[in-house]
């Protein structure tokens, strides 16, 4: 027996089986928090408006509204599981913009760039993986 053989450790769960249900559990997770993210917001709009000012000067309604849309449409594509891989890839967009723009939009209610990084990694996953279980996308 070697050496190499004797540092290799073996999964201590190994449930591969149950794969598709971690997918599903993270897409819900992030459907539901964006759901949540788009009616806070809505509540929010008018000083999500005087906050989005600074960056998108005449443009502030539009972007708050696109905002609001991305993030309900967004959630709710995820939650219901289906198109999931656009909607992952639309979420990449989005939190890639956000995580980088952060810092001129000075709002309680927007997270902080490291939700959207962690937003990133997420959405990276469901562009990769797909849907999971308990979609109307099939599982490939």
């Amino acid at each position: 027996m070697s050496h190499a053989t004797l540092i290799l450790m073996l999964n201590p769960f190994p449930i591969q089986y149950l794969a598709l249900l971690a997918y599903f559990i993270l897409r819900f997770g992030i459907g539901a928090i964006l759901i949540h993210l788009g009616i806070r917001h809505i509540t929010e709009r008018k000083s999500l408006q005087d906050a989005f000012r600074l960056r998108f000067g005449r443009l502030t309604n539009p972007s708050v509204l696109l905002l609001i849309l991305g993030e309900l449409i967004i959630g709710s594509m995820l939650l219901v599981g289906v198109y999931t891989q656009y909607a992952a890839l639309a979420l990449l967009c989005m939190s890639l913009d956000l995580a980088i723009t952060r810092n001129l939009i000075a709002h309680p209610s927007i997270p902080t760039r490291i939700f959207y990084v962690l937003l990133i990694f997420c959405s990276l996953s469901l562009f990769i993986t797909g849907a999971g279980a308990f979609a109307v996308d099939l599982p490939l």
